[in-house]
This record gives C-alpha cells, structure tokens and sequence, in this order.
C-alpha cells in the first residue's frame, strides 16, 4: 500500500509565486530544523509555526488564559491584541511578533 496523500506546504511558502511577504518568504529559507514551534495561541488546536520569543512565551507561561479563553470560544490571541490596541498599548513590534507564520517541520529543508 502506498500513501493516500500528502500534506505539503511550506516549501511553497517560498515559491516565487506566493503572494506571501518576501520578509516570511526570507524567513523560511532562513530556518533550520529548530526554526518551528508547535502552538496553541490562534485557536487552541496545535499549529506549527515559526518561532518567535513573543509567542514562545504565551505557549509556555500561559496555558492558563489560553484554555480558558478558547474553552469560552475565544482566540486568545486575538483577545490580547484587541485589548492592547483598546489601552493603546499595541506596538508595532508585538503586533508583528503576533503574525501567523504557519511553517511546517520541513522548514529547515527549504532554500
């Protein structure tokens, strides 16, 4: 028996037709095999993506709020950045840190 189907994706992130960011595309033909981190941040559903020490963070010292909060039905993600950009407190800086950049554990593969 051979396989049904594949799962692939993050090698086209790169590809010259995406319409992604070139900053991602720069991004995924600079990541190496470590370059993933598996979160729950955008949904509460695990999603691999690329790591970052602001989201990083959330997986790691918030599991908490982000259950509570999605076992509500709310992103909690989506919860904090409306809250900041409410207390004016929003920076460009976490706003960028917080993008979705979904890659998968391949990453380090792409050049």
């Amino acid at each position: 028996m051979g396989a049904s189907g594949v799962w692939i994706g993050t090698r086209f992130i790169a590809s010259k037709e995406s319409k992604a960011p070139q900053g991602f595309k720069d991004q995924v033909i600079q990541a190496d095999n470590d370059s993933w981190v598996k979160l729950t941040v955008w949904s509460g559903r695990p999603l691999r993506a690329l790591r970052d020490p602001y989201l990083t963070d959330w997986e790691a010292n918030r599991q908490a709020e982000i259950k509570d909060l999605t076992g509500r039905g709310i992103v909690s993600l989506e919860y904090k950045l409306d809250r900041l950009h409410k207390e004016g407190k929003l920076t460009d800086d976490i706003e960028d840190a917080a993008a979705l950049r979904p890659i998968g554990v391949v990453a380090g593969s792409v050049n």
